[in-house]
């Protein structure tokens, strides 16, 4: 294993970490066979996925879960829908149809590597913290991004959410986008939260400037899909996954606004792509934005700020709110270019 990152943690004020127990129990592994014992999970297919396959819409629900894990479930028999066993992964799924999945749990040495970095803990709580990101760091390892992640970093500041599918992150921000994320220290936490998120229980708020001033208000309704053309970026199309972005001007000045921007569901680059299409885009977008390169010094990045977060406690239900103000290149810009933040 690659040696680990020496970079300074802040906020290692944790209880001191417990791989196993405690309520952040570790997959039990069967010693006979040394393979991981399955994991229950209880899943209702959504109306964007009715007539997908089995084992495409189990993989789209169960993210924690690989599809290879997926495939290898149902021809083992070890999922139903709608109560029936279902053992042919091309099965088309229904709106609303249960599915019980008994998928294998990922051992420990897939786990995600630790690797020490700086992070911002915005707030904890026993069950989670809230990690304020920075621009720049991406999310989970990737080809490029071994050890670099905030992934990575998790799993250093907290072994106990190490032990949990992707180190107990269970959503995501851009790259390039800033602010606040949700991550899990135990599997309670993980599942409640990984289940707001899915079912769009969890409230999620983003500041951004874009070119142009939009109206004081107005909602985005566009199905959002890959692109035919680029499978990088995704785009506004019909054949796409029912996406609902709601926006309010904060200030506006000159060729610039500040929104602020609240998501009904979850897609990816949804509001670059939403506010794009509304010929508002996202100022220093360079991947949906021709002319980024060429705006200057004002932008070093899209500006995108994930603002605020909210959701039901996993412990007591009890409603949690934060928020963050935007990092110090994102106030810059907003001066540049004449506006206020309120």
């Amino acid at each position: 294993m690659a040696a680990a990152s020496t970079a300074a943690v802040r906020r290692m004020d944790f209880t001191p970490p417990i791989l196993c127990g405690a309520g952040g129990a570790c997959p039990r592994i069967d010693a006979e066979d040394d393979k991981p014992m399955a994991e229950a999970q209880h899943l209702r297919v959504p109306a964007e996925l009715a007539g997908v396959r089995l084992d495409r819409a189990l993989a789209a629900l169960a993210e924690a879960s690989s599809r290879r894990a997926v495939k290898e479930a149902i021809l083992a028999g070890e999922v139903a829908v709608a109560g029936e066993v279902v053992t042919n992964p091309r099965h088309a799924v229904a709106e609303g149809d249960a599915i019980e999945a008994r998928l294998a749990a990922p051992v420990l040495a897939e786990q995600v590597a630790p690797a020490a970095a700086e992070l911002a803990v915005h707030a904890e709580d026993e069950e989670y913290f809230i990690i304020d990101k920075p621009p720049g760091l991406v999310m989970h390892p990737a080809r490029g991004h071994a050890l670099d992640t905030l992934a990575n970093a998790i799993a250093a500041l907290c072994p106990r959410a190490a032990a949990l599918p992707r180190a107990g992150v269970v959503h995501r921000l851009d790259k390039d986008t800033s602010g606040l994320v949700a991550v899990a220290r135990t599997e309670r936490a993980r599942a409640s939260l990984a289940a707001q998120f899915h079912d769009r229980a969890a409230a999620r708020h983003y500041w951004t400037i874009v070119h142009g001033c939009p109206p004081a208000t107005g909602l985005v309704d566009r199905a959002i899909g890959r692109d035919r053309a680029n499978r990088l970026k995704m785009a506004v199309h019909a054949a796409g996954r029912a996406a609902v972005t709601r926006y309010e001007v904060l200030a506006a000045a000159g060729a610039y606004a500040l929104l602020r921007c609240e998501l009904q569901s979850g897609r990816t680059h949804q509001i670059r792509v939403h506010l794009e299409h509304a010929g508002h885009p996202v100022a220093g977008d360079r991947q949906y934005r021709r002319h980024a390169r060429a705006e200057g010094g004002a932008f070093g990045r899209q500006m995108l700020h994930a603002r605020g977060l909210g959701f039901a406690h996993p412990a007591d239900g009890g409603w949690k709110e934060y928020e963050a103000r935007p990092p110090a290149d994102f106030m810059q810009a907003l001066e540049d270019v004449g506006l206020r933040a309120p």
